[in-house]
């Protein structure tokens, strides 16, 4: 498995300092349980992975509903990626993908859908709160990092909203996920990301309420 990069998450004092009197002049509301956040929670190079992949969304969330965000850890399906409740065994196939093998080699997320992360996305998809398509961006591109070596990937494809789906909301969330990832050094996209590729022609339901498949 390739290593993530090595990212600095310390900002230089004098960012600190302003953001902290514009968190005092201009609190911000949680988007989940909607309560003032008089101070964004710092997450400095010492703290642990998990906390620094989170680090953007304290600008978002208050402590207590970022806590609830919750990253995928092994052990894990190797093959769909789902969490196992039990912390004992290591990672293995799950008993799904043994009776039905899935029509994919390998999928990842970066936290269990649930709680205060589900709250967050649906904000994001549901009710138009766009902002928060970049830092949910580098959760996933994280992710990706620390599962894919990049020169596995050809290209990057965002799934496509059939265009009635795409009228009623007026964006891809897909898209706007990933459009923000880091650009390669010679200023273009990496992996290149292509829009136009695929096309849904077949209306299908809402996800919302489904059952969480996160946790096996």
């Amino acid at each position: 498995m390739p290593k993530s990069p090595r990212i600095e998450h310390q900002r230089p004092f004098w960012k600190q300092v302003l953001s902290s009197i514009d968190a005092m002049l201009f609190p911000r509301r949680c988007v989940v349980c909607r309560s003032f956040m008089l101070q964004v929670r710092p997450y400095l190079n010492g703290a642990a992975a998990d906390d620094r992949s989170r680090d953007d969304l304290s600008s978002y969330l208050c402590s207590e509903c970022l806590d609830e965000c919750r990253p995928i850890e092994s052990p894990l399906c190797p093959r769909c990626g789902r969490m196992f409740a039990g912390r004992i065994s290591g990672d293995h196939v799950c008993g799904e993908c043994l009776e039905h093998r899935p029509p994919f080699h390998r999928t990842r997320a970066w936290g269990v859908y649930d709680g205060a992360l589900l709250r967050v996305m649906h904000r994001f998809k549901y009710h138009h709160q766009v902002d928060l398509a970049r830092p949910l961006g580098k959760l996933l591109y994280t992710t990706f990092r620390q599962n894919w070596d990049p020169e596995e990937i050809d290209v990057l494809i965002p799934v496509p909203l059939h265009p009635k789906k795409l009228r009623q909301r007026g964006f891809n969330q897909s898209h706007l996920l990933v459009r923000h990832w880091p650009r390669d050094f010679d200023g273009t996209e990496f992996p290149p990301l292509v829009t136009d590729w695929l096309s849904r022609t077949r209306w299908t339901r809402s996800q919302t309420g489904l059952k969480n498949r996160s946790v096996a």
